[in-house]
């Protein structure tokens, strides 16, 4: 059986994955899909993340800080209406991630 500690670093680890096909993103048409893709997975990631660490009293505070730092990012960095604002308007750029 897996650990809730080890279960939340799978989690993690998926987040990360994510981020890492962010990153290598190359400003090609249909990447504007692509992230929407992966920020809805990183989003609905960092929820079960916050959602098991708020349920569980014997996490470490490792973890409890994870919590934090994820509504954080779920309060502040939340750009799907955004890009769903100006896809149209870039959706033809070149540049169109870095316009964005």
């Amino acid at each position: 059986m897996v650990s809730l500690e080890h279960y939340i670093l799978g989690l993690i680890d998926q987040v990360i994955d994510s981020y890492q096909i962010l990153v290598k993103l190359k400003d090609k048409p249909g990447d504007l899909e692509i992230i929407k893709k992966e920020l809805s997975k990183i989003n609905g990631t960092i929820n079960i993340i916050i959602k098991k660490t708020e349920s569980s009293k014997t996490l470490s505070k490792q973890f409890q800080d994870c919590n934090s730092r994820a509504r954080y990012y779920l309060k502040n960095y939340y750009f799907k209406r955004e890009i769903e604002i100006m896809a149209p308007l870039y959706g033809d750029d070149p540049n169109r991630i870095h316009n964005i």
